[in-house]
């Protein structure tokens, strides 16, 4: 059966930490449909400081995330490396204003979950984008133009159906394991 060419194609992602978000996002400006499903029935705040280097910024800013962040990282001026033996200073690497300046973009140090919220923030304000909580992936299935997705929740059993798939449910990925 031909595909209507007005229906937009959909995009599954499986996991809504930072990567699962950010694709949800990205997929999204792309024209797709996307529903992201993540095993945890609420998103808590985890992790600790995260380096965001101006190739990150940027794409942040690009998906209308960076702003966000704004009063919670942190722009350091440079960077210090420093030996482990001695503790001597190896190296100093400007960053702060050289670095926009250089890169059109900041380089960053912020929480984890600081990210994640702002991520979050952007994903709820955006029309394409579904997020259910709670949807533990049980099994995948592809054939040669989509590929279903088994998941278990609390209300039951779910089977969702899209044109690609995105693994971003962590280092034990189930996705990850499929043919």
């Amino acid at each position: 059966m031909a595909r209507n060419p007005h229906e937009k194609r959909r995009a599954l992602i499986a996991g809504a930490g930072i990567g699962g978000l950010a694709a949800a996002l990205a997929l999204s400006r792309a024209g797709f449909l996307v529903d992201v499903f993540e095993r945890a029935p609420a998103l808590e705040p985890v992790g600790a400081g995260i380096q965001i280097p101006p190739n990150a910024s940027g794409i942040l800013a690009d998906l209308g995330v960076l702003h966000r962040l704004e009063g919670k990282a942190l722009e350091p001026e440079r960077l210090r490396v420093r030996s482990g033996a001695s503790g001597s200073q190896l190296m100093t690497m400007p960053l702060g204003r050289e670095a926009r300046l250089r890169w059109d973009h900041p380089m960053l140090v912020a929480h984890r979950a600081d990210l994640q919220a702002a991520l979050l923030d952007t994903v709820s304000q955006d029309i394409n984008i579904h997020l259910e909580l709670g949807a533990r992936v049980t099994g995948v299935e592809f054939d040669a133009t989509r590929v279903t997705l088994q998941m278990a929740s609390d209300s039951g059993d779910l089977q969702e159906t899209g044109d690609l798939l995105v693994g971003a449910d962590g280092a034990h990925s189930l996705i990850r394991r499929a043919k």
